[in-house]
């Protein structure tokens, strides 16, 4: 017992010696050191500043999670005080140090403790503590209980005042022997669409020479904001990415391999999710390249699942707060002594409470080779998972219900992700789609991309719908005019995310056209959005004056203008539902009309004589378009040795069409082509172009046929009786009636005469729909002062 005594007043005679050496020492700064500790006691004396104090300043969590206090001696109060917040120690769990010097950096350039700050003078000037976890239950005594973390009932509210002229993201790059694709990822951030950000790019000690005379190469030619950093001994990964993240000066930080590139919409999409909504860790789904184009789709990560299985992908964005708060990487060795480090630190960010959103597009683009550290990892998983749970016992002891992290909600979200008034200048246009897949439609909306692009506008892009597997995806019809093709379902899981983002979209690019086109996402958002933003103008575009009129209806007194292709859309909406004639512009759809036409020489069928004619089928194999139909006219007509057929396009019905014709037997018949990425030969080889659609609007293939002297034979439904003068331009046939079609058909192909008189025909009709004319009336609608003024110039 004497001995314990003795040893116990020993320790507490070595405390104070120490805790006196470091009062007494000039290190840190003296001045900051005893303002600090008058300012103690200032507090001590002050009811409501103490308050504030014992309410984040938690000793046992303190020397429990730095342990060189404790087993110093050293009152940790004291600690705390002189050194502590200096060094970024956090003392607690509801104050987080590095996220109020952050998010004040007047009081970083004060060198006051910042807990100090809150208590004396934060609050009264209404500062908020940056909350980054939720608080661990207590027990009945008052004692902490580590083993579990639960959500409180209230958000943390937090600001993301940033320091202005410093990067908002850190993008952090090492490079160990892979200079040869150090372009590639440097190339994939300056062109993201977010550009507040730095890149740091990390030479690891490369054993490979050319790998880093690339890297001083690239150096030479650098972007000003690129810094790169020679480190001359190897060093692994998760030490190249922590020597990085510690020179970086962004709030985020985004580590990115040398041999991977990410979208240029990542960075946009992670910085809004972790700025509008208090996530810590976003990180995006994998599309892979080189030799394999594995896809991963991620979900939210969870504690404990994150301990069986990886959820974070390795270029995820997170707040260098939270890697500080954790411990940064660490490194698990080579071959088979290797474990993700990545892996790791996802589960220590996730087991400590820090909130995740993963997004459901593929935006890291993955290169897989042969000497790619994953590939040549021999370590089996199970192994790995052992590996990484006794590293991390702690974080399972103390979390034995499932970790459910703190909701946070930020003060201006905005602010840092909005341009200055200058850079916003250019006006924006805004064209929401409900889905991009193969179609008349889409090749129509691009080239009015393109006009819009060419007026000087900035063309953003949203879709809200996920195509199913059968209806094939066609984004690079506008990603071939802007990297602004946003897909919100893919980017968002949640509503609130997605709606909050159009309307950050509207400010963000200055929108002042918004262009609906059968999205019922946007309609549902139109009061909202004219509620916020009442100049901007609201267009809405229909094809047919079936499908989305009801939605047309129910929206009309939000929408400024609807746009029809025909007057028989037009009279229709008068005629059903009382419409405003005055809100209803004609616009007839416009293609570009060849200069000249040429005629391919016929070929001869099985040497009988007679001229082969080609009938053909342009479209999506969707019910409406009705694939099935042109199959069973093909059979009708399959006794004929001298036509053949032709279909192109894809889409749900793809399947059944095939099995049709298998049913047929017009296999060697009738040639499904499928997608083709040039319609052009195809269109000029046929002879006749049929349309046998249920349903349609103005449909572009039959004005492109036309252009080119091709005789249509079309349904008679939507604007195609203004488009066809039967008899005279093409003929048109009850939809569904394969008889009236083979009948037409088979008139036009007996008639190299009649083919040739109807399609001179109609290429002067389809003159009248020449692209120029269009896109002059859509400026009149775009712009309702141009609009007068044409209408005020018709003789």
């Amino acid at each position: 017992m004497d001995r314990s005594n003795n040893l116990s007043a020993f320790n507490a005679f070595s405390g104070l010696l120490r805790t006196f050496v470091l009062i007494s020492s000039p290190f840190p700064n003296v001045g900051a050191k005893w303002k600090n500790l008058i300012l103690y006691l200032r507090v001590r004396r002050d009811p409501d500043a103490l308050e504030v104090w014992q309410r984040y300043f938690d000793a046992a969590y303190y020397l429990r999670t730095h342990p060189d206090v404790r087993d110093s001696g050293i009152d940790p109060c004291v600690h705390f005080l002189i050194s502590g917040a200096a060094e970024r120690r956090s003392p607690s769990r509801d104050f987080d140090v590095n996220d109020y010097l952050e998010s004040y950096p007047d009081v970083a350039r004060s060198g006051l403790n910042p807990l100090l700050h809150l208590a004396l003078f934060g609050t009264a000037e209404g500062r908020l503590a940056t909350q980054l976890l939720s608080p661990l239950p207590t027990s009945a005594s008052g004692e902490e209980r580590p083993e579990r973390v639960v959500m409180v009932e209230n958000p943390v509210v937090i600001r993301n005042t940033w320091v202005p002229g410093l990067p908002l993201v850190s993008v952090v790059i090492p490079c160990f022997n892979y200079g040869c694709f150090l372009s590639e990822a440097i190339r994939s951030v300056l062109n993201q669409t977010f550009q507040r950000f730095e890149i740091i790019v990390v030479e690891g000690g490369s054993t490979k020479l050319e790998s880093v005379e690339e890297a001083r190469r690239l150096e030479s030619t650098a972007d000003s904001r690129v810094r790169f950093y020679y480190r001359t001994e190897p060093h692994l990964v998760g030490d190249n990415r922590n020597f990085g993240i510690a020179r970086a000066r962004g709030r985020y930080i985004c580590c990115l391999d040398a041999d991977d590139r990410i979208a240029p919409l990542y960075l946009e999409i992670a910085v809004f999710l972790a700025e509008a909504f208090g996530y810590d860790l976003v990180y995006p789904s994998l599309q892979g390249f080189g030799d394999s184009d594995v896809r991963w789709e991620v979900n939210d990560a969870t504690f404990p699942d994150i301990l069986d299985w990886n959820q974070v992908t390795t270029t995820a964005l997170f707040r260098k707060a939270a890697w500080a708060h954790v411990g940064g990487y660490r490194d698990w060795g080579l071959g088979g002594e290797h474990v993700p480090e990545d892996w790791d630190f996802w589960i220590r960010l996730v087991g400590h409470g820090f909130a995740t959103k993963s997004i459901h597009e593929m935006m890291l683009l993955y290169r897989v080779h042969g000497s790619g550290l994953t590939s040549t990892s021999d370590r089996d998983l199970d192994r790995q998972r052992r590996a990484l749970r006794d590293a991390n016992r702690d974080l399972l002891e103390r979390n034995s219900a499932p970790v459910r992290p703190l909701r946070r909600q930020a003060i201006e979200p905005l602010e840092n992700l909005l341009p200055e008034a200058a850079t916003a200048a250019q006006p924006g246009f805004l064209l929401a789609l409900p889905y991009i897949t193969l179609g008349g439609a889409e090749r129509l909306l691009s080239r009015v991309g393109q006009h819009i692009m060419d007026s000087g506008q900035r063309l953003v892009v949203t879709t809200s719908l996920i195509l199913s597997s059968a209806m094939p995806e066609n984004s690079r019809e506008f990603e071939r005019l802007t990297s602004q093709v946003y897909h919100l379902r893919k980017l968002f899981q949640d509503e609130e995310h997605a709606r909050a983002f159009c309307k950050y979209l509207i400010r963000r690019y200055n929108v002042k056209t918004l262009m609906l086109t059968g999205c019922e996402f946007t309609y549902s958002l139109l009061p909202e959005l004219k509620d916020e933003f009442p100049e901007l103008r609201v267009i809405d575009q229909l094809f047919n004056d079936t499908v989305h009129v009801p939605k047309n209806r129910k929206y009309e007194p939000w929408i400024d203008a609807t746009v029809a292709p025909s007057a028989a859309v037009l009279d229709s909406l008068v005629t059903r539902f009382n419409a405003d004639k005055s809100k209803i512009h004609i616009v007839p759809h416009g293609v570009e009309i060849p200069d000249s036409v040429d005629h391919p020489e016929p070929a001869s069928v099985n040497g009988s004589g007679k001229s082969n004619v080609t009938i053909a089928f342009f479209g999506r194999l969707s019910p409406e378009k009705a694939p099935d139909i042109f199959v069973r006219i093909a059979h009708k007509l399959s006794g004929r040795d001298d036509v053949s057929f032709i279909m192109t396009g894809d889409g749900p019905e793809r399947s059944a069409v095939q099995s049709l014709i298998k049913k047929c037997k017009l296999e060697n018949r009738l040639n499904c082509l499928g997608f083709v990425d040039d319609l052009e030969p195809y269109l000029r080889a046929a002879d006749i172009v049929v349309l046998t659609s249920r349903l349609d609007g103005m449909p572009l293939i039959v004005l492109e046929a036309q252009a080119r002297e091709k005789a249509v034979v079309a349904s008679r439904i939507g604007s195609l009786p203004h488009m066809i003068e039967h008899g005279e331009t093409g003929f048109l046939c009850e939809p569904e009636n394969v008889s009236e079609f083979c009948a037409s058909i088979s008139r036009l192909a007996d008639d190299a005469a009649l083919r040739r008189k109807i399609g001179v025909a109609a290429r002067q009709s389809a003159l009248r729909h020449g692209e120029s004319r269009m896109f002059e009336l859509y400026d009149a609608v775009f712009e309702p002062a141009r609009g007068v003024a044409m209408a005020q110039s018709q003789p």
